[in-house]
């Protein structure tokens, strides 16, 4: 029979206790990495959005003036449409507009009339321009409702201390848990050397600890 010491149990129960204590120390680890993850993510959409904004900024800016390039546009248009109508007037004739036979200042086609395809054009850069002006407020809406489930960026000092804390404690916590297998495995050693060298010994300490047994 094998020699058992009494430190065997105190060095298995220290070696059960390490390894509780390792994985203790990973789930907080995990934790903690996974809250400074949250907070840097928190960080990173804060200037995702402040960049949307600026675009959107841009976009809408150019949205602006393409609104009012086609306004202006259309006012060229219509006043080339009243020059081309008052063309075809003739003295006495009524005027399709207005009813009137009397025309004492026909209107003249103006030097930057705009043709309808330029008026379509105008139009089409319009649509383009509101279409990305869309595109960009989506995305910032995007974001704006992503960031609201990550940590303030205020957050990132408790963050980083708890995750330095974390990753302390399981550098601890596997350094005990080394030490305890090594004691462990130096115990069996030594009780393999006393079986071979000395099994009165080992009769004796094994009648000791049944003797305990039953007293206890």
């Amino acid at each position: 029979m094998l020699f058992r010491s009494p430190e065997r149990r105190t060095a298995a129960q220290a070696a059960e206790t390490a390894a509780a204590g390792i994985a203790a120390a990973e789930a907080e680890a995990r934790v903690a990495k996974d809250a400074l993850t949250a907070v840097n993510e928190g960080i990173t959409l804060d200037r995702q959005i402040e960049e949307a904004e600026a675009k959107h900024a841009e976009r809408a800016a150019v949205s602006l003036a393409a609104r009012e390039v086609l306004a202006a546009t259309r006012h060229r248009h219509v006043s080339a449409l009243a020059a081309r109508l008052a063309a075809d007037l003739s003295p006495g004739d009524a005027c399709p507009t207005c009813g009137s036979t009397d025309h004492p200042h026909p209107a003249t086609t103006p030097a930057d009339a705009a043709t309808a395809d330029e008026v379509d054009a105008a139009q089409a850069a319009l649509d383009a321009a509101t279409a990305a002006e869309a595109d960009i407020d989506r995305r910032r809406s995007a974001l704006v409702a992503t960031r609201e489930t990550k940590p303030a960026a205020g957050e990132i000092g408790a963050a980083n201390d708890r995750a330095t804390a974390a990753a302390k404690a399981l550098g601890e916590a596997r350094d005990l848990a080394s030490d305890a297998d090594q004691r462990r495995a130096a115990v069996a050693e030594a009780e393999q050397f006393i079986a071979e060298r000395n099994p009165t010994l080992v009769t004796l300490a094994e009648q000791a600890a049944e003797a305990r047994a039953r007293a206890g």
